[in-house]
């Protein structure tokens, strides 16, 4: 039941297109390994934003009001259960130190002693990619 929940609050939109299109099958296949864990992230709280309570700036600057996304489609929709929506905003500043901070884990999995070669692969996609 809990699962459930947390799959129609993150993926409604999608999971309904996808049964339309691709069947119950596909969607009982595909979305639950997509909520098997969760990540706890730490975040100043006024980067944090309960959209359907308070807007973003990028929806304030599209005159967006609390509780419709850029679309102007409806967070909360009227007879299906409510949903949360939490937009944390990451300043440049954050991104480049997560990068660095990335590089340095895969540089200590992908060089250590018994690194498997999934480490020292992913560490080589990585470094190519920047170049």
């Amino acid at each position: 039941e809990n699962r459930f929940q947390l799959l129609d609050n993150n993926f409604r939109n999608m999971m309904a297109r996808d049964e339309r299109e691709r069947g119950r099958e596909y969607v009982e296949a595909q979305y639950p390994p997509r909520a098997a864990f969760g990540i706890p992230l730490i975040i100043e709280p006024a980067n944090a934003y309960d959209v359907s309570v308070r807007a973003t700036p990028e929806m304030v600057e599209h005159r967006k009001e609390p509780g419709r996304n850029l679309a102007d489609k409806l967070l909360n929709e009227p007879g299906k259960p409510p949903r949360t929506c939490i937009v944390l905003r990451v300043g440049q500043e954050s991104v480049e130190s997560a990068r660095s901070n990335l590089l340095g884990a895969l540089r200590l999995r992908g060089t250590a002693e018994d690194a498997d070669e999934d480490a020292q692969l992913r560490l080589g996609q990585v470094l190519n990619h920047r170049g």
